[in-house]
């Protein structure tokens, strides 16, 4: 090589789709998540932020697959997932769970909605899987009931509007009181 001249030697190390990034040194981890309740159930002003730990920033966050930035602000009721993601790709991910009073109750509003939707004869009356008119009897199956109307999976003949979804949910998930 004569004085003056510079040799380079150029070579590709390893190619994107053989990346793998090392999460397991300064692992990134959720370590508490921060939760402002909306003022009632139909109200979209809750909040949410987060603290995580390790990993290496900047961070992205994401809520239900929405990418969003912490604080979030105007959150409804309801359970989400939060993932946080550092810029290596790494990513912690938890369930939160945002509860709101409800203001709903059974006599005024909901038992219209069960006996009108429900409470039918082959379907929750005289079949032996309760009669929905009754608070006992929608009580005693709250558990499958709220997944049943988070699944749109009752009523089968006669959808519920998403307001009538929202009420039983936030009824059920604040106590579902009289």
């Amino acid at each position: 090589m004569r004085p003056g001249s510079l040799l380079l030697t150029a070579g590709l190390l390893a190619t994107c789709a053989e990346y793998v990034p090392d999460c397991a040194n300064n692992r990134l981890k959720i370590v508490s998540v921060s939760v402002v309740p909306p003022s009632e159930c139909s109200v979209s002003d809750g909040a949410i932020t987060a603290a995580v730990q390790g990993g290496q920033p900047p961070f992205s966050y994401w809520l239900d697959d929405n990418k969003v930035d912490l604080p979030l602000t105007r959150v409804a009721a309801g359970r989400y997932h939060l993932r946080v993601a550092d810029y290596r790709g790494c990513s912690d991910t938890t369930t939160v769970a945002i509860l709101a009073p409800s203001t709903a109750r059974w006599k005024d509003d909901l038992q219209p909605i069960f006996t009108t939707r429900c409470a039918k004869a082959g379907c929750h009356v005289g079949t032996g899987r309760g009669d929905f008119s009754k608070l006992e009897d929608v009580l005693d199956n709250l558990k499958a009931v709220r997944h049943r109307v988070y699944t749109r999976s009752m009523p089968q003949d006669s959808p519920l509007d998403e307001a009538m979804v929202r009420r039983i949910i936030c009824w059920i998930d604040s106590g579902a009181k009289e």
